[in-house]
């Protein structure tokens, strides 16, 4: 865990310099990192005793969060599993689903959506896994063909504690 503390220490500094310096977001994406986010948690998100790097932003009513990077740790390499741009991101439930989110704004706020699991440092769709059951009973998919976000009530959105950035 040590290791996976230092590894995730070297991301968070970069993010503090940053906020401290003032960098732009084009001197912020030149340098992988996502210009948006403001915070980090460090969450187990799959479960496997070692915690991801999770950085994003609290939206503006300060009750639901953003994910737009997640970092995770394999065989002793820090992996950055995903990449996120302003209208993508991610939010975590407890029993181990990823939801992600694209927003278009161009096209009067439509949603795209997709779930996944975290396994060996890869996001894996859930539907690809053939673990559709555990998403939804029945076939509840609006015309989009993605899966209704009340299908996802019976899976609790874990409250994450973020520190700033700074």
């Amino acid at each position: 865990a040590l290791l996976t503390d230092e590894l995730y220490q070297e991301v968070i500094s970069k993010y503090d310099i940053a906020v401290y310096q003032g960098w732009s977001a084009e001197k912020m994406e030149q340098e992988g990192m996502c210009p948006y986010a403001d915070r980090y948690s460090l969450y187990d998100v799959n479960m496997d005793g070692v915690n991801e790097l999770l950085i994003g932003k609290k939206d503006v009513a300060g009750i639901m969060y953003d994910i737009y990077d997640i970092y995770t740790v394999e065989n002793g390499e820090l992996i950055q599993v995903t990449d996120g741009a302003e209208t993508e991101s991610y939010t975590f439930y407890e029993s181990g689903i990823i939801k992600y989110e694209k927003v278009d704004y161009s096209t009067s706020d439509a949603r795209e959506y997709a779930h996944y699991y975290l396994i060996n440092g890869v996001l894996y769709d859930i539907i690809d896994l053939g673990h559709k059951e555990i998403l939804y009973s029945g076939e509840v998919l609006n015309n989009a063909g993605f899966v209704e976000e009340a299908t996802l009530g019976e899976y609790y959105l874990i409250e994450l504690e973020f520190t700033k950035f700074e």
